[in-house]
């Protein structure tokens, strides 16, 4: 196995460790950003505990969703070798044009896979990993 295998398996390990969670949005209004009150563990867990809540907040309605939780950026390493052209480009103009033209897809593989798993190590040694999720399969539950 690769270290950049590791570092995907590490990555997805990171993220499987979050079970799937439900949340619970107690507003009328739908707004794209959720301001989560109540976390659950299942669908029929948010209904209840939403439902307990509304009711006792007078509201009509509430929302609920699943989070789905983003994975961290990964570096591009065609963006990485573009820049370094063009900071060469900048400093002594065309006799730089061949620059990194060479570059084999297993050399542009082998420099995506070190730069993404030393961003991983860095994400994960100062604890930098996305806090922020996506919500999908979201409801409006009306209150009984």
């Amino acid at each position: 196995m690769s270290n950049a295998d590791k570092t995907r398996q590490l990555k997805d390990s990171d993220l499987a460790m979050k079970k799937e969670e439900w949340i619970v949005e107690l507003t009328e209004r739908d707004s794209e950003i959720w301001d989560s009150d109540i976390d659950c563990n299942s669908r029929e867990e948010a209904i209840e505990e939403g439902m307990k809540v509304a009711k006792e907040e007078g509201l009509k309605s509430f929302r609920i969703g699943r989070q789905e939780y983003c994975g961290m950026a990964h570096i591009d390493v065609d963006a990485i070798i573009e820049d370094a052209q063009e900071q060469l480009y900048n400093e002594v103009g065309e006799v730089s044009e061949n620059y990194l033209e060479g570059i084999t897809k297993e050399q542009e593989k082998e420099l995506e896979e070190g730069l993404n798993e030393v961003f991983y190590n860095w994400h994960k040694k100062h604890n930098l990993f996305p806090t922020c999720y996506k919500v999908e399969s979201t409801e409006t539950i009306e209150v009984e």
